[in-house]
């Protein structure tokens, strides 16, 4: 399971060099955005994440898994540390979590919040927490399970 943060950059890295006329070996990421290495093109993550829906973008033998749980486009995106599961939240107030290799809907969402989610992590204890106008909201373990 370790390394698949590394696998998803290396995917995003061919996506990134394919939809910016690059060579893969010039692409770098740092920040959550993909560059050509000494120029100032870039990518985000995001960004390529819409452009890896494109098939002329999608590296051979790669197959793009959609995850559906959101009525709008992402927030905020995060994997988890062991890296088999991903924290997002979107501006109509949800946080999803998911397990993308069971290629299935969210494991487990939040209640609608009223506001945004601008940001989510994940706590030393494998925990997600997010954003809501300014206000920090936690799941706990009692709250959820999580393989």
């Amino acid at each position: 399971v370790l390394g698949v943060s590394d696998n998803i950059i290396e995917k995003g890295k061919l996506v990134a060099a394919s939809a910016m006329e690059a060579a893969v070996g010039d692409i770098e990421y740092a920040d959550a955005t993909f560059r050509i290495v000494g120029t100032d093109r870039t990518m985000s993550l995001f960004d390529v994440a819409r452009a890896a829906r494109d098939p002329k973008h999608v590296p051979e033998g790669s197959k793009p898994v959609l995850l559906k749980g959101h009525d709008a486009p992402l927030t905020a995106l995060a994997w988890q540390r062991r890296g088999f599961l991903l924290a997002s939240g979107g501006p109509e107030g949800l946080v999803n979590l998911f397990q993308p290799a069971n290629k299935k809907g969210p494991l487990v969402g939040s209640d609608r919040g009223a506001a945004e989610v601008s940001t989510v992590a994940w706590s030393p204890a494998c925990l997600p927490a997010f954003w809501r106008a300014s206000r920090v909201q936690k799941y706990t373990a009692a709250s959820m399970s999580l393989p």
